[in-house]
């Protein structure tokens, strides 16, 4: 293939993406292409050797169209400096200045040229282009590619905070709720329909690894991972974000000024905030926070405990949300009180008690035709409905509880105590893992723990999860327990590469696999193991956020079996009074503390010292002050329990509806079909392992850029059923948003593959037909995703050499029944059917299409007039007596309905695919 010629001003059309309609090369380098597509308002770049690019050239004789509209006929062809100019008539037209919106249709030449395809081909092509618009225009698109159990709660959030004009909203679901997902969830729906491109997220240095990994291998989120390491391993000069569109680092390297900097200079579309209640408002990173979010349109604030750190430091993190709206901390504190009254107002009607006076007044106030001592049940349901919609702080706030949501495990503590220990090393092992500095050496082959647990492998075979704090201790217990049994083990820490830990993970959840996975703390980040329920706590870490992320390991929605957690500790050791604090000041073990975050800076420093200390009396005391303090915080969050705010977050009717559709859409046979379809087409040798698994293999007959899932190699199992993708986590989940299933698809329709088809029908009846696939589809920016109301959607028209419109006559199913592949083209090459009885075929079936397209515009714009204009209305009247809606987030709203329906209105028919057969 020679080497394409490139020059500033050119036009061309990109192969891979021809919905962005018509580029303009706006710089070249001696390697790369960069091209403007004014259509859609984005500009992408391309290697010059490599470039997916068909350029846009006329002859004398055809008619152009200019942006202006006008449509003038070429009579001369000029070129300057690789530049093409168009005389017509006294007129000369730089081609920069030709319609962004032409169609380049390539079947009608190839056809017209005697190339073809097989029909096969062709098929598959169809069937690729019906699927592709039935999954753009479903409700799941985006939200059924996560490696997730399909929670209600998780997808309501979701899909209320995607559905957004401006998504800026604090999730505040209790821990083990799944905030972490459901931000996820939110940015996958957003960068998979396009709304959002560059994504940063910031979080503790702890939890950089579990986020890594859970957006790596539950949502095929490929982040940039910016720690010191990677900084260092930079030697030039240039931004460090500039590289990458999801980066992904901890928030404390931003107190860093030249990183700040660079980090304000990159222009997000969505920053995440995980463990917000550490944004004090004092604070550096507060600080810089609040420039980030000043500049950026999308904001998440993730935080279990919004209001832990009292009313000043939960206003400031509204702040960042939404500063106009949050400008006043006094009539901030006075709105509240106010709420306050409805709040309770809520609870009374929720359980149906009687009301007080004022109580009533407020009532009638909301429901002037309400009866307060009349109330059904329904009654009741839609008061609380309007309560919701008119006071709601859910526009900005979602919190769900475990109090509101089934299913949740039971936890059963299991103190195991020895005694004759030598205190002094275990000492020092604490105080290794209070500080990374220390390094010890550790043998545990004579450790009371390790005989403990040798013993209780060799009595029971059921699954065990040990955690510990580092890798060198997860090492040296795996040494220690080979001494002792030949029990199967395996290893998950760190130092692992993801498949390896995937491969470890899967030997753990066999039935015949291994009996104990040894996690290191950091190992086990991002990862759940729901179907065992014993977790060993080898030690205990200081801080009881991180226990609870331990037992978050198995302490999961739809754990099925009691959690049994093992704390085997030597008497009069650190770990014993770790243990005693836990378990006698909070229930740690047993119950999720919603203050654990309180107690830790209320007590924690004085628990590192007692834990080394001696005095029983004073460490007694301390547990008792700690349950103390631990009962009044419970007391006091019970006691101002949001329950509207918790109404808010959560719409059980709509999250069914949600999942059923995600259900549905994961389990269509037609999907299944279709890919392995792409995957022999395209040279992927496959394999079925199983009823559910498959194996995928590439070789030397493999298209070179089929999209093979990330940091795999020639093979991977795969799976389409989610819940042998939950719980083999080694092998890929195969999902209609899965990287792979789009790759594939893009790939096929970027391709001439099956454009252009010539077939025979042997019949008694002579006559010629043509099938013709047109798309009819709306350039627009991408930010307004008009997917979810006119995706590309395909046109199907058949006609025969009369002219006639035999489409409804004559479904494709019945059609392919009756075709063959042609034998030659000879047919092709007569001159009166190519100059024209197959122009005029495909002339009549283009006055066809354009009838099925403004039929089929004119049903999506009503429909998406009625559903934008609805909201309008509705956050118009709302904003009339809820602070909460702002004027920006309407005027943005009635600015998209203008900008969408206005894309509607210049939707445009491309011909994509036709089919010429002779019947006789």
């Amino acid at each position: 293939m020679h080497m394409q010629i490139f020059a500033i001003g050119q036009r061309w059309i990109s192969a891979m993406e021809p919905e962005l309609g018509v580029g303009l090369i706006t710089e070249v380098s001696s390697r790369m292409v960069r091209l403007s597509f004014p259509a859609v308002q984005v500009e992408r770049q391309y290697a010059i050797a490599t470039a997916p690019l068909q350029r846009l050239e006329f002859k004398i004789g055809d008619t152009i169209k200019l942006r202006s509209g006008a449509k003038l006929i070429v009579d001369a062809v000029e070129q300057d400096a690789g530049a093409l100019t168009y005389r017509c008539g006294e007129r000369r037209v730089a081609e920069k200045e030709l319609d962004d919106l032409f169609s380049f249709s390539s079947p009608r030449d190839r056809l017209l040229s005697g190339f073809y395809d097989a029909n096969s081909s062709y098929n598959l092509r169809v069937n690729a282009l019906m699927w592709r618009a039935r999954h753009q225009l479903s409700p799941a698109f985006g939200f059924i590619g996560g490696r997730i159990s399909l929670i209600p709660h998780q997808l309501y959030v979701a899909a209320e905070v995607a559905g957004r004009q401006i998504p800026r909203v604090l999730l505040s679901d209790q821990i083990g709720l799944g905030k972490t997902i459901e931000a996820i969830l939110i940015i996958h729906r957003l960068l998979l329909s396009r709304r959002i491109e560059r994504v940063l997220i910031l979080v503790p240095e702890s939890l950089l690894y579990q986020w890594f990994v859970e957006c790596l291998r539950r949502f095929n989120l490929v982040f940039r991972l910016i720690d010191p390491d990677y900084i260092a391993a930079r030697h030039d000069q240039a931004n460090l974000f500039a590289d990458d569109q999801l980066v992904l680092m901890s928030l404390d390297l931003l107190r860093k000024e030249s990183l700040l900097q660079q980090a304000l200079q990159s222009g997000w579309d969505m920053i995440i905030i995980d463990e917000a209640h550490h944004l004090r408002e004092e604070s550096p990173e507060y600080r810089f926070t609040q420039q980030l979010a000043g500049q950026t349109a999308g904001l998440l604030l993730l935080t279990a405990t919004p209001e832990q750190l009292g009313q000043r430091g939960h206003f400031a993190r509204l702040q960042l949300l939404d500063p106009s709206r949050y400008y006043d901390y006094t009539a901030f504190r006075q709105e509240a009180e106010g709420y306050g009254k409805i709040a309770n107002l809520v609870k009374k009607l929720l359980r149906a008690k009687p009301l007080r006076e004022s109580e009533r007044v407020l009532l009638r106030d909301i429901a002037p035709s309400a009866d307060a001592g009349k109330l059904s049940d329904e009654d009741r349901a839609q008061i609380i409905r309007q309560i919701a919609d008119r006071y709601g702080v859910g526009r900005v706030i979602f919190r769900n509880t475990r109090a509101a949501i089934p299913d949740f495990p039971q936890r059963k503590a299991h103190l195991i105590t020895f005694n004759g220990a030598n205190r002094q090393p275990l000492i020092r092992e604490f105080q290794a893992d209070c500080d990374p500095g220390i390094f010890i050496h550790y043998d545990y082959r004579d450790d009371p723990r390790i005989l403990w647990l040798a013993g209780v492998l060799k009595k029971q075979k059921s699954k065990i999860l040990l955690i510990c704090h580092t890798l060198t201790k997860a090492l040296a217990i795996d040494a220690a327990l080979r001494k002792h049994l030949t029990t199967k083990t395996a290893l998950f820490h760190e130092n692992m590469t993801l498949l390896q830990r995937d491969r470890s993970a899967a030997w753990f959840a066999e039935k015949d696999g291994a009996q104990l996975l040894i996690c290191s703390e950091i190992g086990s980040e991002g990862r759940n193991f729901q179907f065992a329920h014993h977790l060993v706590l080898f030690d205990l870490p200081r801080d009881p956020e991180l226990l609870e992320q331990r037992i978050g390991r198995l302490d999961r929605i739809g754990q099925k079996e009691t959690i049994h957690i093992y704390v085997p500790h030597a008497a009069g050791s650190p770990q014993e009074r770790l243990a005693r604090w836990y378990h006698e000041g909070f229930d740690a073990f047993e119950r999720n503390a919603g203050n654990a975050f309180l107690l830790n800076e209320k007590f924690g420093a004085a628990l590192q010292s007692a834990a080394v200390g001696t005095d029983e009396a004073s460490f007694n005391q301390l547990v008792a002050a700690t349950r103390a303090w631990h009962e009044r915080l419970t007391a006091q969050m019970e006691k101002g329990r949001d329950r509207l705010l918790e109404l808010n977050s959560f719409d059980g009717q709509k999250a069914a509806l949600l999942q059923k559709e995600i259900s549905a859409l994961g389990a269509d046979s037609a999907f299944q079909d279709l890919m392995l379809q792409l995957f022999d087409h395209f040279g992927v040798a496959i394999e079925r392992l199983s009823e559910q698994i498959y194996l995928m293999s590439i070789d030397h007959h493999t298209h070179a850029d089929f999209p093979f899932p990330s940091f795999r190699k020639e093979s991977v199992s795969f799976t389409f059923d989610r819940r042998t993708a939950l719980s083999r986590e080694e092998i890929e989940f195969l999902t209609p948003d899965h990287p792979t299933a789009l790759g594939a698809i893009d790939l096929l329709l970027a391709s001439e593959k099956g454009n252009a088809v010539f077939a025979n029908w042997e019949s008694a009846d002579q006559e010629l037909l043509l099938e013709a696939i047109y798309i009819v589809e709306c350039l627009a920016p991408m930010r307004l995703h008009i997917e979810r109301f006119f995706p590309a959607t395909p046109i199907r028209v058949l006609v025969n050499h009369h002219g006639s419109d035999l489409t409804a006559a004559l479904s494709m199913t019945a059609l392919n029944k009756n075709l063959k592949n042609a034998p030659n083209a000879d047919l092709l090459h007569n001159p009166k059917i190519k100059r024209t009885v197959l122009p005029q075929m495909m002339d009549a079936s283009l006055q066809s299409a354009k009838k099925l397209a403004a039929s089929e515009q004119k049903k999506n714009h009503a429909a998406a007039s009625a559903l934008l204009n609805a909201e309008i209305d509705r956050l118009q009247s709302l904003g009339q007596i809820n602070a909460n809606i702002s004027q920006r987030e309407i005027d943005s709203l009635r600015a998209e309905t203008a900008a969408v329906l206005a894309a509607m209105n210049r939707a445009r028919l491309r011909l994509d695919a036709v089919r010429f057969i002779v019947k006789g």
